[in-house]
Protein backbone atom coordinates (compact mmCIF):
# COMPACT_ATOMS: atom_id res chain seq x y z
CA UNK A 1 0.00 0.00 0.00
CA UNK A 2 2.99 2.38 0.59
CA UNK A 3 4.02 1.60 -2.54
CA UNK A 4 1.42 2.33 -4.19
CA UNK A 5 0.64 5.54 -2.42
CA UNK A 6 4.38 6.77 -3.74
CA UNK A 7 3.53 5.91 -7.20
CA UNK A 8 0.29 7.62 -7.31
CA UNK A 9 1.63 10.45 -5.87
CA UNK A 10 4.70 10.38 -8.20
CA UNK A 11 2.06 10.37 -10.98
CA UNK A 12 0.21 13.34 -10.03
CA UNK A 13 3.69 15.21 -9.57
CA UNK A 14 4.47 14.08 -13.14
CA UNK A 15 0.76 15.23 -14.29
CA UNK A 16 1.53 18.55 -12.48
CA UNK A 17 4.84 19.15 -14.20
CA UNK A 18 3.80 18.16 -17.59
CA UNK A 19 1.20 20.73 -17.34
CA UNK A 20 3.81 23.50 -16.06
CA UNK A 21 5.97 22.29 -19.40
CA UNK A 22 2.85 22.37 -21.39
CA UNK A 23 2.18 26.24 -20.06
CA UNK A 24 5.55 27.04 -20.76
CA UNK A 25 5.72 25.82 -23.88
CA UNK A 26 2.46 27.63 -25.04
CA UNK A 27 3.31 30.96 -23.28
CA UNK A 28 7.20 30.61 -25.15
CA UNK A 29 5.46 29.70 -28.33
CA UNK A 30 3.24 32.98 -27.89
CA UNK A 31 6.26 35.49 -27.18
CA UNK A 32 7.69 33.99 -29.85
CA UNK A 33 4.76 34.42 -32.57
CA UNK A 34 5.04 38.18 -30.91
CA UNK A 35 8.65 38.59 -31.30
CA UNK A 36 8.46 37.78 -34.87
CA UNK A 37 5.30 40.21 -35.82
CA UNK A 38 7.21 42.89 -34.09
CA UNK A 39 10.01 42.23 -36.51
CA UNK A 40 7.54 42.04 -39.61
CA UNK A 41 5.79 45.19 -38.42
CA UNK A 42 9.60 46.82 -38.20
CA UNK A 43 10.66 45.96 -41.65
CA UNK A 44 7.46 47.18 -43.04
CA UNK A 45 8.01 50.73 -41.01
CA UNK A 46 11.46 50.70 -42.64
CA UNK A 47 10.39 49.63 -46.43
CA UNK A 48 7.66 52.37 -46.22
CA UNK A 49 10.15 55.06 -44.30
CA UNK A 50 12.26 54.42 -47.89
CA UNK A 51 8.80 54.39 -49.97
CA UNK A 52 8.37 57.95 -48.61
CA UNK A 53 11.59 59.23 -49.19
CA UNK A 54 11.18 58.12 -52.96
CA UNK A 55 7.73 59.87 -53.11
CA UNK A 56 9.11 62.55 -51.42
CA UNK A 57 12.12 63.11 -53.64
CA UNK A 58 9.65 62.66 -57.16
CA UNK A 59 7.55 65.46 -55.30
CA UNK A 60 10.24 67.95 -54.67
CA UNK A 61 11.38 67.26 -57.89
CA UNK A 62 14.63 65.62 -57.10
CA UNK A 63 15.54 67.55 -54.07
CA UNK A 64 17.41 65.07 -51.81
CA UNK A 65 18.33 66.80 -48.87
CA UNK A 66 15.53 64.87 -47.03
CA UNK A 67 17.44 61.32 -48.07
CA UNK A 68 20.42 62.23 -46.14
CA UNK A 69 18.05 61.42 -42.98
CA UNK A 70 15.37 58.70 -43.86
CA UNK A 71 17.57 56.33 -46.09
CA UNK A 72 19.64 55.50 -43.40
CA UNK A 73 16.63 54.83 -41.30
CA UNK A 74 14.71 53.04 -43.10
CA UNK A 75 17.68 50.51 -43.73
CA UNK A 76 18.50 50.80 -40.04
CA UNK A 77 15.09 49.18 -39.44
CA UNK A 78 14.69 47.01 -42.32
CA UNK A 79 18.38 45.33 -41.64
CA UNK A 80 18.25 45.70 -37.97
CA UNK A 81 17.50 42.89 -35.35
CA UNK A 82 17.51 44.95 -32.65
CA UNK A 83 14.39 46.41 -30.89
CA UNK A 84 13.90 50.01 -32.22
CA UNK A 85 9.82 50.65 -32.59
CA UNK A 86 8.84 51.32 -28.90
CA UNK A 87 5.41 49.75 -28.63
CA UNK A 88 3.70 47.77 -25.90
CA UNK A 89 5.29 44.04 -26.80
CA UNK A 90 8.46 46.40 -26.38
CA UNK A 91 7.89 47.34 -23.22
CA UNK A 92 6.98 43.95 -21.81
CA UNK A 93 10.38 42.77 -22.94
CA UNK A 94 11.76 45.40 -21.46
CA UNK A 95 10.53 44.90 -18.23
CA UNK A 96 10.95 40.75 -18.63
CA UNK A 97 14.15 41.36 -18.84
CA UNK A 98 14.90 43.94 -15.57
CA UNK A 99 12.32 41.53 -13.92
CA UNK A 100 14.64 38.18 -15.13
CA UNK A 101 11.36 36.38 -15.85
CA UNK A 102 12.80 35.71 -19.39
CA UNK A 103 11.48 31.92 -19.98
CA UNK A 104 14.30 30.18 -20.96
CA UNK A 105 16.49 31.66 -17.94
CA UNK A 106 13.96 30.38 -15.39
CA UNK A 107 12.93 26.97 -17.20
CA UNK A 108 16.31 26.05 -17.90
CA UNK A 109 17.29 26.45 -13.90
CA UNK A 110 14.54 24.26 -13.21
CA UNK A 111 15.13 21.33 -11.22
CA UNK A 112 13.28 18.46 -12.10
CA UNK A 113 10.92 16.44 -10.05
CA UNK A 114 12.19 13.16 -8.89
CA UNK A 115 10.89 9.85 -9.92
CA UNK A 116 9.23 7.21 -7.49
CA UNK A 117 12.34 5.59 -7.28
CA UNK A 118 14.60 8.72 -6.37
CA UNK A 119 11.87 9.27 -4.17
CA UNK A 120 11.69 5.49 -2.12
CA UNK A 121 16.10 6.42 -2.35
CA UNK A 122 15.85 9.76 -0.76
CA UNK A 123 13.05 8.59 1.75
CA UNK A 124 14.46 7.33 4.83
CA UNK A 125 11.27 6.54 6.97
CA UNK A 126 10.54 4.41 4.22
CA UNK A 127 13.60 2.26 4.08
CA UNK A 128 13.29 1.92 7.90
CA UNK A 129 9.89 0.18 7.62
Amino acid sequence: MRYAVIILTDSTEAIAEYKRAERHRRRREQLRRQRRWYFIKQKLTGISVLAFTAFAVWLLDGDATIAVLTVPLGLYLVFSREMLITNNFYWQTKEREKRGTDFGTVWRDRQPALCAAEYRDTCKSHRLR
